[in-house]
């Protein structure tokens, strides 16, 4: 998630927002290659078929883009392969045979994993000494705090919903 995010940031700082979303769109695609590699999961020609044109108007809308930047592209395109994956995992997790999670499971599971990933990264980027001798003060402002708790029960709900979802359809659907 937290490479997924940080690539999302690359590539908006390098393309437009409406060519990042373009690049998004060809979510299905990834998600039916990985579903058949990782999960073993086949879909129907019907399907298959019907990705044609979302790979055409892919194409189309990438060939013209005014704002074309190979780094901005490639920041796209991975952290949409990267969203595939986990989706696609997500599933293996939520219905496989040897492991089965529930969607709550899941969650608290992948957001301990994300604790112990961010630590690092959080001591790495934040230079408490600097911001320490800066003056600045840090008074915790209640608006703040309850946006930040409302935002973090929302995205808790988001993910819950999301792999319930998940473990009743195909990475594909979703």
């Amino acid at each position: 998630r937290f490479a997924t995010v940080v690539l999302g940031l690359v590539s908006l700082k390098n393309v437009a927002v409406s060519f990042a979303e373009t690049v998004k769109s060809s979510a299905p695609i990834f998600t039916v290659i990985m579903s058949r590699m990782i999960l073993g999961e086949y879909t129907g020609l019907l399907v298959n078929l019907s990705l044609v044109p979302v790979m055409g108007g892919l194409a189309l809308c990438t060939a013209t883009e005014i704002s074309f930047n190979l780094l901005g592209f490639s920041a796209a395109l991975s952290t949409n392969i990267m969203d595939c994956l986990q989706n696609v995992f997500s599933k293996k997790l939520l219905s496989g045979d040897k492991y089965r999670f529930s969607a709550p499971e899941l969650q608290f599971y992948t957001s301990a994993a994300a604790v112990i990933m961010l630590i690092p990264a959080w001591i790495f980027f934040m230079d408490v000494p600097v911001i320490g001798k800066s003056g600045r003060s840090f008074s915790y402002n209640q608006d703040i705090v309850i946006l930040l708790l409302i935002d973090g029960v929302l995205f808790h709900l988001q993910s819950v919903t999301a792999y319930a979802l998940m473990g009743k359809i195909s990475p594909v659907t979703f």
